[in-house]
């Protein structure tokens, strides 16, 4: 896309992010406002049945008013307060939607977040962000949840969509032209720390296939993890072997068969033990399980992967860890996931 920067420092600053998603409203959202677009749509469809016609509702980066326009649609007793970078875009939002339940203006929530503050009447209970997590620099996302948590009441939910992880790293590889002038990365990890250090939980995280299978990421926030619902340790720690293990490689998977999913998406598992590729149970002493390990590694499989279910392994077969240990390599280890490359 013509509006694609010459390449500049890490972190542009304010104008010259305003100034490239004016271009890129010019060049993109005047069509999506005419035509639609699938990934807007599929993102709609996901947000609506968390809006009740009561919400208070702040959506960052409003674009050209697809997603504003709907939601003042179902918050009729409600409130949507929309705001975009881009002065192009907030015109387009304004004319299309012309609700009495919404406002739109043009602000920067990186650097004049006191200002949202103020227009806000009161705390909201829905915080929308339609690819926009990706286009605020890393090193900032730590702050702007501060922000967030600062105007969004006990009861709020935060709803995002950001293009997968291994998407980003394919339009690196294969499509650089179509990045914009900031285009994060967003892996899981990161972003449950940087929620959590901030009073916020993951409800729920999913894969969503739009053009290509998996190719954006739907997340939705909670405040506080003192609730009814518990943290996604799963989906996190598929994506911290996304990370490391890469796609059409397999791997030996130790998790006593408890993970609702085991792989994600385009890496193989393999259970441990097995037969005929179905979980067999523990091994019965270090020997077979070294013994089974080696098997698997000739049969194609790079990496070993503990789930914590069977951390206690790592103890009980002491032998087999120190043979990992001694000829493998450690590449991820924490309180969900021991990575071992064979």
């Amino acid at each position: 896309m013509s509006a694609k920067p010459e390449p500049e420092s890490p972190s542009p600053n304010s104008d010259a992010v305003r100034e490239f998603y004016n271009k890129f409203c010019a060049e993109r959202s005047v069509n999506y406002a005419k035509n639609g677009n699938l990934r807007i749509d599929k993102a709609i469809a996901r947000i609506l049945p968390l809006v009740r016609e009561s919400s208070q509702v702040l959506e960052i980066g409003c674009g050209a008013g697809l997603v504003t326009e709907q939601i003042a649609r179902v918050a009729t007793q409600g409130f949507i307060w929309a705001c975009d970078i881009s002065d192009s875009a907030v015109a387009l939002a304004r004319d299309r939607c012309k609700a009495g339940n919404a406002q739109i203006r043009a602000l920067d929530v990186l650097t004049n977040f006191d200002e949202l503050t103020k227009w806000l009447a009161k705390p909201v209970d829905v915080v929308v962000m339609v690819d926009v997590l990706e286009h605020l620099p890393l090193p900032l996302h730590e702050k702007f949840f501060r922000n967030l948590a600062s105007v969004a009441s006990p009861e709020s939910s935060v709803l995002i969509t950001f293009p997968s992880a291994d998407y980003q790293r394919h339009l690196r590889q294969r499509h650089p032209q179509e990045l914009q002038i900031i285009d994060e990365i967003i892996e899981l990890p990161h972003l449950y720390e940087v929620a959590a250090s901030n009073g916020f939980a993951i409800k729920h995280f999913s894969l969503e296939d739009v053009w290509l299978p998996n190719q954006y990421a739907h997340c939705v926030l909670i405040r506080d993890a003192s609730n009814d619902f518990s943290i996604d340790q799963n989906s996190i720690a598929l994506s911290e072997i996304a990370s490391v293990i890469h796609s059409g490689e397999k791997f030996i998977l130790v998790d006593q068969d408890e993970w609702p999913q085991k792989a994600p998406p385009g890496r193989s598992a393999i259970p441990f033990l097995e037969r005929d590729g179905v979980y067999w149970g523990p091994p019965a002493d270090d020997i077979i399980a070294i013994g089974e390990c080696k098997r698997l590694q000739q049969a194609g499989a790079t990496y070993i992967v503990f789930g914590w279910p069977a951390f206690w392994w790592l103890q009980h077969y002491s032998s087999f860890q120190q043979h990992l240990r001694a000829n493998s390599s450690c590449l991820m280890q924490n309180e969900r996931v021991v990575i071992f490359r064979l």
